[in-house]
């Protein structure tokens, strides 16, 4: 079986791909797929950007279905494979689904340090506006190519939060998800950090229990039952927590 691995703009997909590869998963990339389709073509990348970009214009997206059919035509050939792209988990079918999000904040400040080539920014605040804009326009994109909710969580069988989690504890819980996936056909899993939940009651008047319910307003996560646990694990710096997301709009994650 494979996984695909998808999330938010800076919210280290890269970052966990490498890990993932140390454990002895291959990678495939959407960029890597790209590339091959260019020297099939006799294109550099540019050229063949210039190319998708032209043909958009005229409504043609010879490309774009080129590598989503390899996508699905790969994932049924190879197994053991983490498909790096942001729309594998729509053409890799049977794939262990995993989104990964983080704090608009968090991700903003990571794009803004990384100092990428063709991002510069002023300010961390530039690089906020335009991260929050990229991700409107790839959701306006992706509804109206293909008639998906790209921040839909029922899409995913993990969504997990990197905000306050390293590298390698979230590359753990992902393997942890995906052989009790494969196992007991375990999905739809939320985990978060228990640091970025905002308590809504008075922690003292709360009963307990063993269930965290939490909602989403702005891109926040509140607890609306569980704050005791979430306390307890936050003194005990746990690195996640899983949820049940409740309330209006709860299987979309916003931004």
């Amino acid at each position: 079986m494979n996984i695909s691995l998808t999330g938010n703009l800076g919210a280290g997909k890269s970052t966990i791909c490498k890990q993932l590869e140390a454990k002895g998963f291959g990678i495939i990339s959407g960029g890597t797929l790209f590339r091959e389709v260019a020297k099939e073509k006799n294109m550099s990348v540019v050229e063949l950007n210039e190319y998708v970009q032209e043909n958009l214009k005229k409504g043609i997206r010879d490309v774009d279905d080129m590598i989503d059919q390899r996508t699905t035509k790969l994932n049924l050939e190879l197994n053991h494979q983490v498909f790096d792209s942001r729309l594998a988990w729509h053409f890799a079918e049977g794939s262990f689904k995993v989104f990964l999000t983080a704090n608009i904040n968090e991700t903003a400040r990571r794009v803004f340090a990384d100092n990428r080539e063709t991002e510069n920014y002023a300010s961390l605040e530039e690089c906020k506006e335009s991260l929050l804009k990229r991700q409107r326009l790839e959701q306006e994109r992706f509804r109206e190519l293909y008639q998906i909710n790209y921040y839909d969580m029922s899409n995913y069988d993990l969504v997990i939060e990197t905000t306050n989690a390293t590298p390698e504890a979230i590359t753990e819980e992902i393997l942890v998800a995906f052989e009790k996936y494969q196992k007991e056909g375990v999905s739809g899993r939320v985990l978060l950090n228990p640091t970025s939940l905002y308590p809504t009651n008075n922690l003292a008047a709360e009963t307990g229990g063993e269930e965290v319910r939490v909602g989403l307003i702005n891109n926040e996560w509140y607890t609306v039952a569980g704050q005791k646990k979430v306390a307890a694990l936050v003194d005990n710096k746990a690195s996640f927590v899983e949820v049940k997301v409740e309330g209006a709009g709860e299987n979309l994650l916003q931004f």
